[in-house]
């Protein structure tokens, strides 16, 4: 009997460690890709090699005096509020069909403007032109990425802030929102890892000015803390590294560098007058190629008087400006504003001539996508964006299902939409861009767009969530033959979801090329 307790206890402890393995090996032989039943849950990847983990130490920028900020806009309203255009609002004409390109006998039919009225707005912008203040000495620094995030457009936004990374791109970055209302919970926390800050315009102006989204590109502009700005649409993402753009002769040269649109400028032949360009009304622009804003570059010091007048143009854009760039045809919004405002400062500035080249969907002819050129190479088109700009990149519209309803994006889930264009793309494991049109420029961006989707759906505090996860990584092991495992140091106690992604082989032959500095897996 003495004896007794510790046989028991030997055999407690060999039960136990039975039971461990027995635990253990259910672990190891479950479903690669396990899915919890948790609604919302983080996968860890702090024992992952090779996960996105700032290597080289980036530090998210400092803010500049939010005081002088704010003193800068209110002095910028009250000059604008004091010489507003004639009239104070126009009609936004209704097209039929866009596809139908106005003609230049057409420019000065789609809505009425007097003289009387174009000569006071003329009258008004020159006086705006005439007294806006001088660059502020030591209120902005250094070299930085901007981009406006909020509602959907931070999803769009998580995935080109990971091809940011991806590529190889060390500058910091600005993501800018309206107010706290578009704020997700722990996302900037997360953002502050990888050398990104996040801004909110609400800190330095009334929200109530920006009376249509179109607006707010700008004061990301004017507001950002720093003086030399790569700014990025939410979805318009490098697929190799921009850095080098600011060492560049064309950017030293010209200190802004705008991207060209399909089509040519359809403004109002009021258009060079009201602004400076020609002392009556004129379609001097038509032969002129409209700007494409989804990427800008910009010298703040060197372009501060064009960068004031864009924002007097966006502060009455959505009434005023807007249809007189463009007629209320394609692309009415900010994008021309940039390049008039500098046409009617006559500063230095360069539109890129390689035009864009159309990514399709696969199996189609429809085009889903632009790439544009790298400022770098005059006589090649070397690409170096991708602009999303008809098939957006988030992890929640390509691959949920069931996932939380929330407002803007239950009727987006590409996989629960049957009459979505990539419906079957998604669940039959296809490509979503066409590889040939592709080849010919030596790029193959897909894989990393879908690595930038798999960071956030199953490597993210915030926005990771199992079954998403699950969805993204299959198809990344069916289409480009990705692989995953789980990582050796993953604890035995918890959901088992770390893991790896230990190869990634693209499933096509041949592979496209790619680019110097970029990152094809």
């Amino acid at each position: 009997m003495l004896n007794s307790a510790p046989v028991l206890s030997r055999k407690y402890l060999a039960a136990l460690a039975l039971f461990a393995l027995i635990f253990i090996g259910i672990l190891h032989s479950a479903d690669r890709l396990p899915s919890s039943q948790a609604p919302w849950s983080w996968t860890s990847t702090d024992s992952c090699p090779g996960i996105r983990s700032n290597p080289y130490n980036l530090q998210p920028p400092e803010p500049t005096d939010p005081a002088a900020l704010a003193q800068i806009w209110r002095d910028l309203e009250g000059l604008f509020d004091t010489y507003p255009p004639s009239p104070k609002h126009l009609d936004v004409p209704l097209f039929e069909n866009d596809l139908n390109f106005p003609t230049k006998e057409q420019m000065g039919s789609f809505f009425h403007l007097s003289d009387e009225e174009a000569a006071s707005s003329r009258t008004s912008h020159r006086e705006v032109l005439a007294k806006l203040p001088p660059y502020p000495s030591r209120q902005f620094r250094g070299r930085g990425i901007v981009m406006l995030a909020g509602g959907r457009f931070s999803e769009y936004a998580a995935t080109t802030l990971g091809m940011i990374r991806e590529v190889g791109s060390q500058l910091p970055v600005e993501v800018w929102m309206k107010d706290d209302t578009e704020n997700v919970p722990g996302w900037c926390e997360e953002l502050e890892k990888e050398g990104m800050v996040c801004r909110r315009l609400s800190d330095y102006m009334d929200p109530g000015v920006l009376r249509h989204s179109y607006v707010m590109k700008v004061f990301t502009l004017l507001l950002s803390s720093f003086e030399e700005i790569l700014y990025l649409d939410a979805d318009s993402a490098p697929i190799q590294n921009p850095d080098p753009i600011f060492d560049s002769d064309i950017y030293h040269e010209n200190g802004a560098i705008l991207w060209p649109d399909y089509w040519g400028h359809t403004g109002s032949p009021w258009l060079p007058y009201i602004i400076g360009l020609s002392e009556t009304k004129s379609d001097m622009l038509t032969d002129e190629r409209s700007v494409e804003s989804g990427q800008i570059v910009w010298h703040k010091k060197r372009h501060w008087k064009s960068l004031l007048l864009a924002t007097y143009y966006n502060y009455y854009g959505p009434d005023f400006y807007y249809t007189i760039f463009n007629n209320g045809w394609a692309g009415w919004g900010d994008k021309d504003t940039f390049g008039m405002a500098l046409r009617a400062t006559y500063e230095p500035w360069v539109q890129i001539a390689h035009p864009i080249i159309t990514i399709f969907l696969t199996g189609t002819m429809l085009g889903i996508g632009m790439i544009q050129a790298s400022p770098l190479n005059d006589s090649v088109h070397d690409p170096m964006f991708l602009h999303s700009n008809m098939v957006k990149w988030s992890m929640r519209e390509f691959s949920c299902i069931g996932c939380d309803d929330q407002p803007g994006y239950s009727s987006r889930y590409h996989l629960e939409d049957t009459k979505s264009f990539i419906n079957t793309h998604l669940k039959e494991g296809k490509r979503i861009f066409k590889v040939e049109p592709m080849r010919e420029f030596g790029i193959d961006p897909e894989p990393l767009m879908w690595k930038s989707l798999e960071h956030t759906a199953c490597r993210s505090a915030v926005w990771g969530h199992d079954q998403p996860c699950k969805q993204t990584r299959q198809h990344m092991e069916k289409t480009f033959g990705f692989k995953f495992q789980r990582s050796e140091y993953s604890s035995i106690i918890g959901t088992g979801k770390d893991y790896c992604l230990v190869d990634s082989v693209v499933a096509d032959d041949p592979t496209p090329t790619p680019l110097p500095g970029q990152i094809i897996h």
